[in-house]
């Protein structure tokens, strides 16, 4: 298949049938595959987004995916130095990273694609 799922742990889907609708939404893509599709995300305690499809931002997407394509050409998922701080250091310089590289015609959330985002206490260390 090739399509790679990054999720953090916080992350609840909510949505049936959101991997398939992803992988439609990367296929459309000009070219084809090379891209980045995000879940709509809702805290807890927040209202859900507009039904219409919004622009990829560069918080944190407790889910997204990529196509093998990506990887490839980039030759891994994030450069390799955004990549070595962990999640809670590199997580959001990484998903900043791919909101810049693909910009907003090839970086989309899909509306209907749902998350709940718990917010995970930290850890102290």
């Amino acid at each position: 298949a090739g399509y790679v799922v990054r999720a953090g742990e916080e992350a609840e889907v909510v949505t049936g049938g959101w991997a398939s609708a992803m992988m439609r939404e990367l296929k459309q893509y000009r070219p084809p595959l090379l891209g980045v599709v995000g879940a709509s995300e809702q805290h807890p305690s927040a209202p859900l987004p507009g039904e219409e499809e919004a622009r990829y931002d560069t918080r944190i997407s407790a889910l997204h995916m990529l196509h093998r394509t990506h990887y490839s050409v980039f030759g891994g998922a994030y450069p390799w130095r955004l990549a070595v701080g962990g999640l809670d250091a590199g997580g959001a310089a990484c998903n900043d990273w791919l909101a810049h590289l693909y910009g907003g015609e090839r970086a989309r959330r899909l509306a209907h694609v749902r998350v709940l985002h718990h917010s995970l206490p930290r850890q102290p260390g």
